[in-house]
């Protein structure tokens, strides 16, 4: 995804990938059950999802400049599914609209694997 660019009173105020992808890493570590999150490849872990998939974050943007995330993750065994994922959404979501006044359209997440 190309950097957002908001034009702004004083001039252009462009956020890059990085910056949205540290808020999203930052507003996710502090829920409980989250074992790995899988990262794009210039950062220091990547995951390897089902079948040898390489599967990573990715951030969209649509033709509104509404962002789309993409979060697979791994998961502790014995974490409630349907409660970690609508905390991540959640958390990621108020996160990136409060900081970076960002429009969110989805937050997607991909049980990637559950391990003990």
């Amino acid at each position: 995804m190309e950097d957002i660019i908001q034009n702004k009173n004083l001039g252009e105020v462009v956020i890059s990938n990085d910056v949205i992808l540290s808020m999203i890493i930052k507003s996710i570590s502090k829920i409980n059950g989250i074992k790995k999150v899988y990262l794009p490849k210039k950062t220091k872990f990547i995951g390897i999802g089902p079948k040898g998939k390489e599967q990573v974050i990715t951030i969209e943007k649509d033709e509104e400049n509404a962002l789309l995330i993409y979060i697979p993750i791994s998961l502790e065994y014995g974490a409630s599914i349907e409660d970690t994922a609508k905390k991540i959404q959640k958390e990621v979501k108020e996160s990136i609209e409060r900081n970076l006044d960002v429009k969110i359209k989805r937050v997607d997440i991909e049980i990637a694997e559950v391990e003990k």
